[in-house]
């Protein structure tokens, strides 16, 4: 807005008309913008590192301003204020942590500046950095059917030891470089893989659960009249009891025989 105020009224020269002379009072600049971020794209986890954030400013009076670091949908990180005026660019520096988790870590970096007692945020960037674990590789296990389409939840194994369960059929596991047997098991079906990494090789893993036919049926004979079946059919279940049947009558004749010869 542009406020004016009438100055005093005066004879111009050589006339008798009134000059108006007009006083123009300018509103007050408030701006604070970021042109510049300097960061690391890649971090290790639980490392402390050094984020650079590059301001242009034009402030025609005093003007206290304030920096946030943010963790995106988090805590503030870190933060800085400061007393402008002018017009300018100023560098502010602040100290991060990674997290203890890897991940790709999104940051939020607000600039304010008060006006009439109320913060005013005049810009806002986001950045992100790629947070991994140190000396480690990272495999990514896909687990599918025969067909390739995609087994939504599988329990994963890694040289024995329960991961959890798979998120859409896929899983991220950090894990040392060495050999390594990755199983994944969506009962009835489980499949296993080896595998060798090394230290920041990312390896990705298809396993694939197939069906398996079951087994064909075998009769195991043991011992004089006993018949073991391991897997049969209904009739030849029966089959198998009219001949256990028959074969016990007929040791029952037997020992009645040898026992009127004994007799005799």
């Amino acid at each position: 807005m542009v406020r004016g105020s009438l100055g005093s009224l005066s004879p111009a020269p050589e006339h008798d008309d009134y000059m108006i002379r007009v006083v123009v009072a300018q509103q007050p600049k408030y701006s604070i913008k970021i042109i510049d971020i300097d960061y690391p794209s890649e971090v290790e986890t639980g490392q402390t590192f050094t984020i650079r954030v590059t301001v242009r400013y034009s402030f025609s009076i005093s003007t206290g301003t304030f920096i946030h670091v943010y963790e995106h949908g988090g805590p503030l990180l870190d933060d800085t204020t400061d007393t402008l005026s002018g017009d300018g660019t100023k560098t502010y520096s602040f100290k991060i942590t990674a997290p203890s988790e890897a991940k790709t870590w999104q940051l939020n970096i607000h600039a304010f500046y008060w006006k009439d007692g109320e913060a005013i945020q005049d810009d806002m960037k986001s950045i992100y950095i790629r947070v991994k674990q140190p000396n480690v590789g990272i495999l990514d296990v896909h687990v599918v059917d025969e067909k390739g389409m995609t087994i939504k939840t599988a329990r994963i194994y890694l040289d024995g030891e329960e991961k959890g369960d798979t998120k859409d059929g896929r899983m991220t596991l950090y894990v040392t470089p060495w050999h390594h047997v990755v199983r994944a098991v969506r009962y009835p079906l489980e499949e296993e893989e080896e595998f060798e990494i090394e230290a920041g090789e990312i390896k990705e893993i298809t396993i694939i659960l197939r069906e398996r036919p079951s087994p064909t049926p075998k009769p195991t004979h043991q011992g004089a009249g006993k018949f073991l079946l391991l897997t049969a059919p209904i009739g030849a279940i029966a089959t198998a009891s009219i001949f256990i049947k028959r074969k016990k009558k007929m040791l029952e004749m037997e020992e009645e025989l040898l026992r009127k010869l004994l007799s005799s």
